[in-house]
């Protein structure tokens, strides 16, 4: 059982946003593209996403889900390690419903691997960063 670490109320931006982001609704940890920009999926954004990037790593999370918050250090350290070689975000499944409906979504966190905008990887709950580099390989030598 994972649980979540307590922790002050921060306060909200002037957006309405209080997870410390720079944008409404992205991700306070830092996920980069191939490009090493951020990289903050959206239903609105997915399929563009989705289509111009050979491998995709989406972290499907929650801003009120203990274990996506202690998975977000991973995950940043998976994307910081890949920046260049791989697309890595985060998709809040609160604020994006249809994109998370669309890959039956149903536990946070969950880490899709797409290889050519299909869908190829699942991973359900937050695992160690070696699990993920492990599917990575996995998905990397799949034809």
């Amino acid at each position: 059982m994972f649980m979540a670490k307590t922790s002050k109320k921060k306060e909200k931006e002037p957006d309405g946003c209080d997870c410390g982001c720079e944008g409404h609704g992205a991700p306070s940890v830092k996920v980069v593209d191939k490009d090493g920009s951020v990289l903050h999926i959206t239903d609105d954004n997915f399929e563009a996403v989705r289509g111009s990037n050979d491998l995709l790593v989406v972290d499907f999370w929650a801003e009120w889900c203990g274990p996506c918050r202690m998975f977000g250090p991973i995950m940043e350290k998976f994307a910081e390690k890949h920046a260049g070689k791989i697309a890595v975000g985060k998709l809040n499944v609160d604020e994006n419903d249809a994109t998370s409906s669309l890959f039956g979504v149903e536990s946070i966190p969950s880490i899709i691997f797409f290889k050519k905008g299909e869908p190829c990887a699942m991973i359900v709950g937050a695992v160690p960063l070696q699990k993920l580099e492990e599917v990575l390989e996995d998905v990397q030598n799949k034809k």
